[in-house]
C-alpha cells in the first residue's frame, strides 16, 4: 500500500476524537513511519494466523495495529502528545 492508502485507511477507521483530532493523529502515525514497514507485519500477523480466514485479514490487522498502538515521539499537533510543561 502506499502512503496515500494508508492514510486514507487509518482516517477512515479512526474512531478517537473530532475530525480535527483523528487527522491530526493519523498524520502523526504517518510521521513515525512505523507504515514503511507495513509488509513485514502483515507478514508477521499472517505467521501467526490460526487459520485461514486471519491470514487473509493479516493486512487489516496490521493496518489496524498503527492506530491503536500510536505511541510517541509525537508531533506536537498530535492528540495524543503530553502537554507542553512549558
Amino acid at each position: 500500500m502506499t502512503e496515500d492508502e494508508i492514510r486514507a485507511w487509518l482516517l477512515a477507521y479512526a474512531w478517537d476524537g473530532t475530525d480535527e483530532e483523528k487527522a491530526a493523529n493519523v498524520e502523526c502515525i504517518i510521521d513515525q513511519g512505523e507504515w514503511k514497514h507495513l509488509s513485514a507485519r502483515v507478514e508477521q500477523f499472517a505467521g501467526m494466523a490460526v487459520d485461514e480466514r486471519q491470514a487473509t485479514e493479516a493486512e487489516g490487522y496490521a493496518l489496524s495495529a498503527l492506530y491503536e498502538c500510536h505511541e510517541g515521539p509525537h508531533i506536537h499537533e498530535c492528540p495524543m502528545a503530553s502537554p507542553d510543561p512549558s
